[in-house]
């Protein structure tokens, strides 16, 4: 990694809303995860999310942004900021229709 930036960063409007669902078969108490947007770019989000989080490195999730387009995404790093709440990088994928 080069420590450059592919793509610029916008932050997001105060508490917007994300849900990040699984895309393999999961037990019910893993369902969807309710998060808050950090900042957005053009091929990926940073969101902060709060209780237990199911989300590891490389996996495969779909996310969707209020009055965005859902995205395929990669989760790309999980840092745990506090107990119980966590920042997240993903990699978007590609929209799903």
């Amino acid at each position: 990694m080069d420590g450059i930036r592919k793509s610029v960063r916008y932050e997001s409007d105060k508490n917007r809303p994300v849900k990040v669902s699984f895309t393999d078969d999961r037990p019910v108490e893993e369902e969807d995860l309710i998060g808050l947007v950090v900042n957005l770019s053009f091929n990926g989000s940073c969101l902060v999310f709060t209780g237990t989080t199911y989300l590891a490195q490389d996996q495969t999730v779909a996310i969707k942004i209020e009055n965005f387009p859902s995205v395929l995404a990669r989760v790309a790093w999980v840092k745990e900021l506090a107990e119980k709440v966590y920042m997240c990088g993903f990699e978007h994928i590609k929209d799903i229709l």
